[in-house]
């Protein structure tokens, strides 16, 4: 049976804040734990208990990132690995090339109350001058996929288009706190 969430209802979801697009996305646990965001802010509300857990934005992650503290944050993406039983989150962090960035999240726990492992990918992954926008993200068993488009700064992205690029990341390392992550870059994507 379909059940009405009060937090989706107007004023009480993620906060609209003017920016175009919403960028929304949700990612929903086995105990119905979910996060949901939208541009630069998100939400953790429990869907059994009905009860908001937490509003936050995506700053809030990356307060140890100290070179990064005034730069923008969004296009959030979040999933939840069902066989780890852990939420991932990345979002975009700067559009140029100098601070272009993916922070990529993994929780420590099945709670995403709980504390956060955050890494920071370079957004210009190949040294080109690029920035990365337009992300996506997918997992396997073993793995953590992120999609992003390579950009020139200061043109539309139809004219600026360099290519697409694909990280492959060792979700292990991530969940377990590794002092950095184990990845694969795949390059040269038309």
């Amino acid at each position: 049976m379909a059940r009405c969430l009060s937090w989706l209802t107007p004023g009480l979801g993620n906060l609209y804040n003017n920016k175009v697009p919403n960028d929304n996305t949700l990612a929903i646990s086995n105990e119905g734990i979910i996060i949901a965001g939208i541009n630069s802010s998100y939400i953790i509300y429990d869907s059994e208990n009905d009860t908001l857990l937490l509003r936050s934005t995506l700053n809030s992650l990356t307060t140890s990132f100290t070179n990064l503290l005034f730069v923008k944050k969004y296009d959030p993406k979040f999933i939840y690995d069902q066989e780890e039983d852990r939420f991932i989150m990345i979002f975009l962090v700067g559009n140029r090339p100098l601070n272009s960035h993916i922070c990529v999240a993994f929780s420590s726990s099945n709670d995403p109350m709980d504390y956060w492992n955050v890494y920071m990918l370079k957004g210009d992954a190949l040294d080109t001058n690029h920035w990365t926008d337009y992300p996506a993200i997918s997992i396997t068993k073993d793995d953590l996929f992120i999609t992003g488009n390579l950009l020139l700064d200061g043109v539309s992205w139809q004219l600026g288009f360099n290519q697409s690029i694909i990280w492959q990341i060792d979700k292990l390392s991530g969940y377990l706190g590794s002092d950095s992550l184990t990845f694969n870059i795949w390059s040269d994507i038309k």
